[in-house]
């Protein structure tokens, strides 16, 4: 009898030890994880993320620090850590909230069938958590799969209610595109990216919306990105403005205005199409497409210029030189490239072309006098062959729209081009992308009030290729500061 209390007692006591080891260990993890919470609505998000994973690792079979950290990483724009923390996990066997933040996390890496099949999940199991906002969640399928009334319907239904979520702007920034509307879409794909977002379509879309608006830089610059990772933007790009142009060729016009728009929307297809053929140096193809547009639009002024800079990359300067002079009467660029690269120019040829072709109350800034704060001169203006800036005061007579022409030109490293911020009175108006080896006049557009300003622009990623020879450089001529008519 004794011998059978002894044993009753002994499993007594290792029942619970066991027990007090177990849910003293689950207190252990629990307290850790709100210590981590703590850090994290204390604005320590890195530590908060660093001990969420850290205790994960310790004990893998912890779901609540898995749901944690996952969601602090994407609140902190992680997506690459989020996704690959998850990957030994059955994402289907987990909470709602998580998978629905695991779906963002596959479609900002542009893993779409792995972001449908997390939000189809989603939809199936009907998931009800105020953490997962479902018209978000069953938009993308629809857009994914064509039904474009639907996801629009879903989306316009959201309201205000996912401003600032990254997958809202996103998938709504989509539909406008596939509608047409090109200016709302451009806006709410800058705002996902804004927001965080890498998806391959969003930056193709928004590129095009640039291209479509014919600002070509800023096209350049998100295509140049989508090569550097390994996605076909350019190739991709050249199909997507194809069927613009076949849209646009097709339509039937309501109104002489709605005409004219696309019309302008169609040269600036053209013009992009040009630039990317010139970006995979198919000079013939790019040259071949400004012919086509300058018989199609004769009054077009600028083509002829165009023609003559994909000339000079190609160090054909009497041919460049043959085509300036076609245009420069017309253009004020193709004149001053005429200066730059005619022999026969001097000082006094140069100011009489100043005086030929700006407007009263222009202004001209020599890049020399904007106090550059490192680099030295040129053949002609100022080289920052590192980060720095030119900085200038000015005046301006009359209140209106005045535009900032930069005549500059850069150099790339890792097919990166010079960014320069440009600011008037301490305020960011433009980041300026100089994706030209040669002399360039890029325009940027800005209200002034009557009275004194100070201009700034600020070249932010200069870059250094140690065991090669690709420096990243900035080199401005000078900026002219025209009065607009408003």
């Amino acid at each position: 009898m004794r011998v059978m209390f002894s044993l009753i007692a002994l499993v007594l006591i290792g029942t619970v030890l066991w027990l007090a080891i177990r849910y003293g260990d689950r207190l252990y993890y629990r307290m850790q994880l709100n210590k981590a919470t703590h850090e994290f609505l204390t604005r320590r998000e890195s530590d908060a993320i660093r001990h969420a994973v850290a205790l994960l690792n310790r004990h893998p079979d912890y779901r609540p620090a898995l749901e944690a950290a996952v969601q602090w990483m994407v609140a902190m724009r992680d997506f690459d850590g989020a996704w690959e923390l998850a990957q030994p996990y059955a994402m289907e066997t987990l909470p709602a909230p998580t998978r629905y933040h695991l779906a963002v996390c596959a479609y900002v890496r542009g893993d779409e069938e792995q972001a449908l099949r997390l939000c189809d999940s989603l939809i199936s199991s009907g998931a009800q958590s105020a953490e997962v906002p479902m018209p978000l969640v069953s938009a993308y399928p629809a857009l994914s799969r064509g039904y474009m009334a639907k996801a629009r319907t879903l989306l316009e239904g959201a309201g205000n209610r996912y401003q600032g979520n990254l997958l809202y702007h996103s998938l709504f920034g989509w539909v406008c595109y596939a509608d047409g509307d090109v200016v709302r879409a451009g806006e709410q794909l800058a705002q996902a990216l804004q927001c965080g977002d890498r998806n391959p379509r969003a930056r193709l879309f928004l590129a095009v919306c640039h291209a479509l608006r014919g600002d070509l830089p800023a096209m350049a610059m998100l295509l140049d990105g989508l090569e550097r990772a390994g996605h076909k933007g350019y190739a991709q790009a050249t199909r997507e403005i194809e069927l613009w142009q076949n849209r646009i060729r097709n339509r039937t016009y309501i109104s002489p205005d709605e005409q004219m728009v696309h019309r302008q929307r169609l040269i600036h297809l053209r013009l992009a199409d040009a630039a990317i053929q010139a970006r995979h140096n198919d000079m013939a193809r790019a040259d071949e497409i400004l012919v086509e547009l300058s018989r199609d639009f004769p009054d077009l002024l600028g083509i002829a210029t165009r023609r003559a800079l994909l000339l000079e990359q190609q160090k054909q300067v009497e041919a460049a030189l043959q085509l300036y002079r076609q245009e420069a009467d017309r253009l004020f660029l193709a004149a001053y490239k005429l200066l730059l690269l005619d022999r026969a120019a001097n000082e006094t040829s140069e100011s009489l072309l100043l005086r030929r072709y700006l407007t009263t109350g222009s202004l001209v800034l020599d890049a020399r006098a904007m106090n550059p704060s490192s680099g030295q001169a040129g053949e002609r203006g100022w080289v920052l062959n590192a980060a720095g800036e030119f900085t200038r005061s000015f005046t301006v007579h009359s209140t209106g729209n005045y535009s900032f022409d930069l005549i500059a030109r850069g150099t790339s490293a890792e097919g990166i081009w010079p960014i320069v911020a440009v600011s008037i009175d301490g305020k960011l108006i433009a980041e300026q992308y100089i994706n030209s080896p040669v002399w360039d006049l890029y325009e940027i557009r800005y209200p002034l009030l009557t009275g004194l300003h100070t201009l700034q622009l600020k070249y932010t990623n200069d870059y250094v290729i140690l065991q090669a020879p690709e420096h990243r450089s900035f080199q401005l001529d000078r900026v002219i500061v025209r009065p607009q008519s408003n």
